[in-house]
């Protein structure tokens, strides 16, 4: 099964990498997403998944300048990620089928416990925005801590913090903003990150998505970034696995 995100247009955040205002131009639309629980994995083999190679995942549809990158995870083999479009910075990132064998995600496992990630997709000039699907489970009073980012490793974070009920988002490892979450173990959800050059720096918008509503957040800096890849990040905390799926990176509204 294909998932997939979408990035409203109430939510547009960017980032300028240096480069002039990008022309204002509409993305694609994307229908809604489930965000049910997962089965925990077992010990029966899923039937067995077409693959193929990381490039042809990773190629954006022809014709459509402002995707950059996209992600589903379906047509990459069960394994370490691979490809040319991702860098892991940390941890055993790996592609796993889903229990019932229809699909793929990526997932982090439960060890060890800190923060891990990996960049994706191109250095991109202008502005920029991803957007993701993320699941994670709590256990006892532990709970996971994920999320996205963007202008490198040492860029810009939205993250969920399921132990203080917020949403965060940071600059390197300062936190510039937060605002009330209510995370539920075991649900996806979708998380956005944008960053639009303004006349003085940048304005950043991020979001967090459930069934239930959404929390959002905006900061505006007053340093231009120099650019850097899209990320993912992940501490498991609860020692359980932390999943992304349908990952897009694109020229936001």
């Amino acid at each position: 099964m294909i998932r997939r995100l979408v990035l409203t247009a109430g939510i547009a955040l960017a980032v300028s990498t240096g480069c002039s205002r990008d022309p204002e131009t509409a993305g694609p639309t994307e229908p809604p997403f489930d965000d049910s629980p997962i089965v925990e994995h077992t010990d029966t083999a899923p039937p067995a998944v077409p693959q193929a190679t990381p490039a042809a995942a990773e190629a954006a549809p022809e014709g459509d300048d402002n995707l950059f990158y996209a992600n589903d995870f379906d047509a990459e083999a069960v394994g370490p990620v691979a490809g040319d479009a991702v860098l892991v910075l940390d941890g055993d990132w790996r592609v796993v089928a889903a229990p019932d064998g229809i699909g793929k995600y990526l997932e982090l496992p439960g060890d060890p416990i800190r923060e891990m990630g990996l960049l994706l997709g191109p250095d991109v000039p202008g502005a920029i925005s991803i957007t993701v699907r993320a699941q994670a489970s709590a256990q006892g009073r532990a709970k996971p801590r994920f999320g996205v980012g963007l202008n490198g490793a040492g860029g810009y974070k939205l993250r969920v913090v399921p132990a203080r009920k917020i949403v965060e988002l940071t600059k390197g490892e300062e936190v510039v903003g937060t605002v009330p979450f209510v995370w539920e173990s075991d649900r996806w959800l979708r998380l956005s990150l944008t960053m639009r050059p303004t006349a003085d720096g940048c304005e950043l918008v991020g979001l967090a998505t459930t069934a239930a509503g959404e929390a959002r957040i905006s900061w505006s800096d007053t340093e231009v970034p120099f650019g850097g890849q899209a990320a993912l990040y992940a501490t498991p905390y609860a020692s359980t696995p932390i999943r992304f799926d349908d990952v897009r990176i694109t020229r936001p509204e």
